[in-house]
């Protein structure tokens, strides 16, 4: 996509004839420069009912992050999904989405599979989006993107503050070891240090995909149970406590 017809494109979303855009995919388009891409995201302000916007297989830069996280700051809009897979988005591009999607609680899906660029340090900026109170997303795609397992880790502490994120996609992510990430996210799900952190626990992750890996069976059984339990969180509380602290005198969570 060349300059003149990335500019070209802009003026387009800009008209007044094109503010009902619900969905915007621009993807794989080539040698597109940054500042080209970034007039293109800023056209996209004016789309007050946009829901999905793809931007995937795109070479990313600060000019177009930056104007990225701009429109994901907008109050007038109510983004659903958004798809960065196959992209060039680095840690400082995370680092400026995860800033203002803090403050957004309409994003439901965002997908960053095979987004290689992206290392420890986007995955810790990752993670304090996740851990907000008002984090809504609800599906997290980072299949082939180098999550280890000090990414897991993150991500798991993180998600153990989380109360809406159900579906993450891990894929073909195969540094992922037993004894560090999944122990994390074991941990995570049901920390059995004590009654009151498993009460505490994440109960709300129901599917961690993954490709070719057999889960450990401890976080097989802790997802089924959140799943058998979806939208009844203290119920899987409850059964979690009763699984790892048989001792524990439950009559006071059934007390009128």
């Amino acid at each position: 996509l060349s300059r003149e017809c990335a500019h070209h494109l802009a003026l387009i979303l800009e008209s007044r004839a094109a503010n009902s855009l619900t969905v915007f995919v621009l993807e794989d388009c080539g040698e597109i420069d940054d500042e080209s891409f970034a007039v293109i995201i800023r056209a996209l302000s004016r789309h007050s009912r946009l829901k999905g916007l793809g931007l995937g297989d795109n070479l990313f830069g600060r000019n177009s992050y930056s104007e990225l996280a701009t429109l994901l700051r907008g109050s007038f809009l109510s983004l659903h999904h958004l798809y960065l897979g196959n992209s060039t988005i680095d840690d400082e591009g995370i680092n400026a989405m995860a800033m203002t999607l803090t403050e957004n609680s309409t994003l439901t899906e965002l997908v960053l599979s095979r987004s290689r660029s992206i290392t420890l340090r986007g995955y810790q900026s990752l993670s304090t989006l996740l851990e907000n109170p008002s984090c809504s997303l609800q599906m997290l795609d980072l299949q082939g993107s180098n999550v280890d397992d000090e990414a897991m880790s993150a991500v798991a502490n993180a998600l153990s503050n989380n109360q809406s994120l159900k579906y993450l996609f891990l894929g073909d992510n195969h540094a992922i070891s037993a004894s560090q990430g999944w122990a994390a996210l074991s941990c995570a799900l049901c920390d059995i240090s004590s009654i009151n952190k498993t009460f505490l626990s994440n109960h709300t992750l129901q599917t961690i995909r993954m490709r070719s890996v057999e889960l450990p069976h401890c976080l097989v059984s802790f997802l089924k149970l959140n799943k058998i339990h979806r939208g009844k969180a203290q119920v899987a509380a409850v059964n979690k406590i009763l699984m790892h602290h048989a001792d524990f005198n439950m009559d006071s969570f059934f007390e009128c």
